[in-house]
């Protein structure tokens, strides 16, 4: 029987957004073990034929505007997500340079970056690709800019007596596509990369702020929502000519300007069903929600760790001298993915090492956390303790 504390827990904890937050980490890791990762499930094949991988990025960026509450403290906001995100970055940023430097220096990984300060400091905010290990890591600083510019233009627009969200989502509309406009003209490089991907997030954000404060009331799952998704997804299919892909990262969206947010709305669509129609088909108790759970709290060790998880499996295959294994693509290329005699299946060993091994390095770093906090508080507790001062003692003191 469920303890009150876990019922609480329970009732608190949004259901729908951690199982989207885990269904898009799984997305991720699939994109990334090899790209072969798409089409090792006649799930995910038909999955990612329809709805290109792209809108990902896009759907964690609708997760954060809907996990945004408005506060007049817009500078506290700000120091909170420096917390969260961009110093935890550069402390693993750190722990990769030191990873990287190893593996390099006795041959493993000859990679074209070196570690010096403009890779350590400014290298993350523009593709963050300089560590190899880390390089899932470019859209937390990404991320992080798109939430500051949100809450510092919601606030100068606060300040003229809006209040209407729609009208807020328009504006950052405009603002997106002016992002996709600059990219189209060829502004993807330093400066003009990192301002105009900030620009093409920031209506996502407002989306998931939007969704959450008007919308959702009316989303429920059915089938004439499915019905209507997939008639407008084949629609979008049939104008692009079966192509939705883009590439926030380097800001190649193929001279676009309104398809990669019209894929990726209907990718967050998609999701939104599939996370309602989860949320009522799992019990909370039940394993398949308890592992949901785990992984969308853990998304950040994900996308952290998931890419030392896959060398560390292409290194175990060399190591035991795998036919066919490719030495050269293995030390110039962090996404060479050896596969098992050639079948694209065996590509799911890396889908399940990239989600497992950042699972397991989050759970040892939970554990030690608590050995530490324990031990702190156990050390406070005895310094808190009353002095009782006895005869002898006092005799001792005079």
């Amino acid at each position: 029987m469920a303890s009150a504390k876990d019922q609480s827990d329970q009732k608190s904890y949004n259901y729908k957004i951690g199982y989207m937050r885990a269904l898009t980490v799984v997305a991720v890791v699939l994109v990334h073990a090899q790209f072969g990762g798409l089409h090792v499930t006649p799930i995910t094949n038909v999955l990612f034929e329809w709805f290109s991988p792209s809108f990902v990025m896009p759907l964690f960026l609708f997760i954060s505007g809907y996990l945004y509450y408005e506060t007049p403290r817009v500078f506290g906001y700000i120091k909170k997500r420096l917390k969260r995100l961009v110093i935890p970055y550069y402390g693993w940023n750190f722990v990769y340079a030191l990873v990287l430097l190893v593996v390099t220096s006795i041959g493993l990984i000859q990679w074209a970056y070196p570690i010096n300060l403009t890779t350590f400091f400014i290298q993350p905010w523009i593709t963050g690709e300089q560590y190899a290990f880390n390089l899932a890591m470019w859209f937390v600083l990404a991320l992080f800019l798109s939430q500051v510019a949100f809450v510092l233009i919601r606030e100068m627009i606060s300040k003229l007596k809006i209040k209407n969200e729609y009208i807020f989502f328009a504006f950052f509309m405009l603002l997106g596509l002016l992002g996709t406009y600059l990219f189209s003209l060829g502004y993807t490089d330093s400066f003009y990369l990192v301002f105009n991907r900030m620009l093409f997030g920031l209506p996502f954000v407002q989306l998931g702020y939007l969704y959450k404060t008007q919308l959702e009331k009316y989303d429920k799952p059915s089938i004439i929502s499915v019905a209507l998704l997939i008639v407008v997804q084949f629609s979008l299919l049939s104008f692009y000519n079966n192509d939705l892909s883009f590439d926030m990262l380097h800001g190649d969206l193929k001279g676009r300007l309104f398809a990669p947010f019209l894929s990726s709305f209907t990718g967050i669509w998609l999701y939104l069903q599939v996370s309602m129609f989860l949320v009522k088909v799992f019990s909370p108790t039940k394993l398949p929600s308890r592992v949901l759970k785990y992984v969308g709290n853990n998304s950040w060790s994900v996308m952290a760790h998931q890419f030392l998880g896959f060398w560390l499996l292409s290194t175990v295959f060399l190591f035991v001298g795998a036919e066919g294994f490719d030495l050269a693509a293995y030390n110039r290329d962090i996404y060479y993915r050896y596969l098992i005699g050639g079948n694209s299946t065996s590509a799911m060993l890396y889908v399940l090492v990239g989600l497992v091994f950042p699972l397991i390095i989050s759970y040892l770093l939970g554990r030690f956390r608590g050995r530490i906090v324990d031990f702190f508080q156990g050390e406070k507790r005895k310094f808190d303790k009353p002095i009782v001062i006895t005869y002898s003692t006092r005799a001792m003191i005079n």
